[in-house]
C-alpha cells in the first residue's frame, strides 16, 4: 500500500486539526500515512510521495496561511519544475462564503499541482466554515477511503513515472539563481531554492522587520481616541454587540522602513495576545505549577513540532501569544472537544452542584457519531456559548497530559485591520479604526456571560494610557504603548484606487467599513492634482450622528469643498416611537441600501456613462449583501431591464475590476 502525505496549510488551526485528525484515521485503517506542514517543503522529496493530500485554508481576502506562504509561491514561479510528475493530489480548500476570495487559497494549490505535473485522483474538496466543516469533510473522506482501497490508485501510484510523466517530459528549467549555482530539478525532484522561489527573496524581504508575521515591527501607539460616544456596557444582549465602541489608533511604523511601506487599501496585520486574566486562569486550570518552564514535548512533525510554537521558551508565552484558548472561530474545535473528554476525571464531590453536567452532554453529544444532525446542533451550542480554555477544562472535569493540550490548541493567528489612512498623508504612519467587540451569551448552564473580541480588546488595553481609561491599572497594560505588527503581503485581491485619477468613484462604506475608504480619499487629497480628480460619492451609514459618526468632521469638511458628495444613513437617529415597517417597507430606519436606490439615476449615470466604479467594504452578514440587492434593483431601475439582466451587469464590471468588494464576516 503506498505511502500517503498530509499536508497543510493552517492560519487559525482548523486545517492542521483535520490533517492530524485525516492521519491519525488512515492509520487506524491501516495506510502508511503521516502529517507535515507546508513550512517543511524544502525537507520533502515528491518522487518518494505517489499520494498526497493538501489541506489548505484561506485567510482574510485570499491569504494564503503564513505556514504555507513560501509554498505556494514557489509552486505559483514559472520557473519552477513540473517536479509532482511522480505524485497523485488531492486537494481540501477551507474557506469563508462571507469573503469574495472564497476558498482560493485551496483552489491555487489545486490549479498549481495540476501545472506542476500531479495527477488529480479525488475532486477538489471545498469547506465553507460557515455552513460547518464536517458537513463538507465526512462525505469527502468517505470518498477518500474508497480511493485510497482501490487498486487503480495504487498500480497508477507504482508506476506513477509512466502515468504522471511522459518520456518526453523536458528537463526542468533551471531556477533563477547565480549561473555557477543554478539548481536544475530532475523528474520529481523538489528544486533546492530558497523558500520564495529565488535566492534573494528571503534576504531582501522576508526577513525585514515588518514584512512578516515571523519578522514583525513593534511599532509605538503614538494616539488614540474613541471615534464614538456610545457608553460602556450599556444595553448589551445576548448573542449580540453591546453600544459599539470604536477606537482610532495612530502607529509610529517609521523604523520599518520600505518593509512598511504600503497604499490606500493595504492591511496592517496585528499579533495579538490573550488577555492575561485567561491567562492565569488557564495556567491554574491546568494545574501548571511552573510557568516559566520550558515546554514539554509537542507533537511529532518535522523541524520540532508545529511551527507556531518553535523558538518558544515557556508555556505561560505559548498560552499567551502563541496559541487560542477561546477566540478562532469555530470554538471549541471538535478535535480538542474529543482530547478533553478523553481525559476526564472523576469530578470532586463539590463539584456536584456546579452546573457543568449541562456542558459535559453537550461536549458529548457535539463528538457523539450517533445523529449527524444532534451532533451538529450541540457543536453550534457550544460556538454560541464559547467556553474559553479554563472554562472547558474545569466544567468537563479533564487533565489532560500538557504536551499533548499544546499540540492541539489552535495557534494564535494575526489579525487584520485595513490600514485608515493613505502615506501621501502622513508618511511613517498607519492608522487603524476598529471597532471594540463585547457581548454577552448564555453558558451551557445557563448563566449570562460576557465574551470580549480578542485583539480588539487587546489594542483597547494597550491603548488604555492614551485613553485615559481605567484600564491602565489592569495587568497588561503597557507604559510605552505599542503593537506588534507586520505589513500583510498584497494578494492582489485588495480594494485598489483606479490609476486614472479622473475616474469617478461610489465608495459603500457603513461603520468601519469606512477605514479604507478614509485612506482612499486622503490619497486624492495629499497624493492627487485636485483639478484632475473624479467625483467621488461616499454612502456612510450608523446607528445616530451624535454617536457613532465616523470621522465626521473630515467628512463634513471634504463635502463642504465639493471634493466629496456624501451620503448618510443613521438608522437609530429618528424617534424609536416612530420606527416600524408599514406595507414592507422600513420607516425612519435608513440604511446605506435605501441611500444607494434613491440616488440611482446618479449612480447609473456615473458608472455606465463615466466607466466610474464601485467600492463596498463592511460586514458580510447583512450589509454586503443588502447593498449588493440594492445596486441590482437600482440598475435594474435606471435601465429598466429585468433584476436577472440587472445581475449579469453587475457580474461584468466585476471582471472589468470596476465592482470590489472587502467583506469580513
Amino acid at each position: 500500500m503506498s505511502p500517503l502525505l498530509v499536508l497543510y496549510a493552517s492560519q487559525t488551526g482548523n486545517a492542521r486539526g483535520l490533517a492530524k485528525d485525516l492521519v491519525a484515521r488512515a492509520v487506524d485503517k491501516g495506510h502508511d500515512a503521516r502529517v507535515v506542514g507546508m513550512e517543511n517543503f524544502k525537507q520533502l522529496s515528491f518522487a518518494e510521495e505517489p499520494i498526497v493530500v493538501v489541506i489548505a485554508s484561506s485567510t482574510g481576502n485570499g491569504d494564503c496561511p503564513d505556514n504555507g506562504d513560501k509554498f505556494l509561491r514557489f509552486c505559483k514561479r514559472k520557473t519552477t519544475a513540473p517536479f509532482l510528475g511522480s505524485t497523485q493530489f488531492a486537494v481540501v480548500a477551507l474557506g469563508d462564503s462571507n469573503y469574495e476570495a472564497f476558498c482560493f487559497v485551496g483552489k491555487e494549490f489545486d490549479k498549481q499541482f495540476e501545472r506542476l505535473g500531479g495527477t488529480r485522483f479525488l475532486k477538489r474538496c471545498d469547506i465553507d466554515e460557515v455552513e460547518g466543516i464536517e458537513t463538507f469533510f465526512e462525505p469527502w473522506c468517505e470518498r477518500l477511503w474508497g480511493e485510497l482501497s482501490s487498486e487503480r490508485l495504487h498500480a497508477t501510484g507504482a508506476n506513477a513515472e509512466c502515468a504522471c510523466a511522459p518520456a518526453a517530459l523536458p528537463p526542468a528549467p533551471v531556477l533563477s539563481a547565480p549561473a555557477s549555482a543554478a539548481p536544475v530539478a530532475s523528474k520529481g525532484e523538489m528544486p533546492r531554492v530558497s523558500a520564495g522561489g529565488d535566492a534573494t527573496h528571503d534576504a531582501d524581504d522576508d526577513e525585514r522587520i515588518g514584512r512578516s508575521a515571523g519578522r514583525p515591527l513593534q511599532a509605538p501607539v503614538v494616539a488614540a481616541r474613541w471615534l464614538t460616544n456610545s457608553g460602556h456596557g450599556k444595553s448589551l444582549s445576548i448573542g449580540s454587540e453591546s453600544t459599539r465602541r470604536v477606537l482610532h489608533v495612530e502607529l509610529d511604523v517609521s523604523a520599518g522602513g520600505d518593509a512598511m511601506s504600503f497604499e490606500p487599501g493595504d492591511a496592517l496585520g496585528v499579533l495579538p495576545r490573550n488577555d492575561p486574566a485567561d491567562v492565569e486562569a488557564s495556567l491554574r486550570a491546568l494545574r501548571v505549577s511552573e510557568p516559566e518552564a520550558p515546554l514539554p514535548q509537542v507533537g511529532d512533525e518535522p523541524g520540532g513540532g508545529p511551527a507556531h510554537l518553535r523558538a518558544c521558551a515557556s508555556v505561560r508565552e505559548a498560552l499567551t501569544s502563541r496559541l487560542d484558548i477561546g477566540s478562532v472561530s469555530v470554538w471549541p474545535p471538535l478535535p480538542l472537544l474529543r482530547l478533553l473528554l478523553a481525559w476526564r476525571q472523576p469530578p470532586p464531590a463539590a463539584a456536584a452542584d456546579r452546573g457543568d453536567a449541562a456542558l459535559q452532554d453537550l461536549a458529548q453529544r457535539a463528538i457523539g457519531g450517533g445523529d449527524r444532525a444532534a451532533a451538529l446542533a450541540a457543536h453550534a451550542a457550544l460556538q454560541q456559548h464559547r467556553p474559553p480554555l479554563a472554562e472547558l477544562l474545569i466544567g468537563l472535569h479533564s487533565e489532560p497530559p500538557l504536551g499533548t493540550l499544546l499540540d492541539e490548541l489552535p495557534p494564535l493567528a494575526p489579525r487584520y485591520y485595513s490600514i485608515a489612512n493613505a502615506p501621501a498623508a502622513e508618511p511613517g504612519r498607519m492608522h487603524l479604526c476598529l471597532s471594540i467587540v463585547e457581548f454577552y451569551v448564555r453558558g451551557a448552564d445557563g448563566a449570562r456571560r460576557m465574551r470580549h473580541g480578542l485583539a480588539s480588546s487587546m489594542i483597547a488595553r494597550v491603548c488604555a494610557p492614551l485613553l485615559g481609561s481605567p484600564a491602565t491599572t489592569r495587568p497588561g497594560a503597557e507604559a510605552v504603548p505599542s503593537l506588534t505588527v507586520f505589513r500583510r503581503e498584497p494578494s492582489g485581491l485588495e480594494l485598489r484606487l483606479p490609476k486614472d485619477p479622473s475616474t469617478p468613484l461610489i465608495l459603500i462604506g457603513p461603520g468601519t467599513g469606512l477605514a479604507p475608504f478614509r485612506g482612499f480619499l486622503q490619497q486624492r487629497r495629499y497624493g492627487w492634482n485636485r483639478k484632475q480628480l473624479g467625483e467621488c460619492h461616499l454612502f456612510f451609514g450608523c446607528r445616530a450622528a451624535s454617536v457613532d459618526f465616523l470621522y465626521s468632521d473630515e467628512l463634513t469638511a471634504m463635502a463642504a469643498t465639493g471634493a466629496l458628495r456624501l451620503h448618510t444613513a443613521f438608522s437609530r437617529e429618528g424617534e424609536p416611537s416612530a420606527a416600524g415597517v408599514w406595507r414592507g417597507a422600513r420607516i425612519n430606519v435608513p440604511y446605506v441600501q435605501d441611500r444607494i436606490e434613491e440616488a440611482a439615476t446618479e449612480l447609473f449615470q456615473l458608472l455606465f456613462h463615466k466607466a466610474g466604479s464601485v467600492y463596498v467594504c463592511g460586514d458580510g452578514q447583512a450589509m454586503a449583501s443588502d447593498v449588493h440587492s440594492a445596486l441590482r434593483r437600482a440598475m435594474a431601475q435606471e435601465m429598466r431591464v429585468s433584476e436577472a439582466d440587472a445581475e449579469a451587469r453587475l457580474s461584468k464590471l466585476a471582471q472589468e475590476g470596476r465592482y470590489c468588494r472587502e467583506i469580513w464576516n
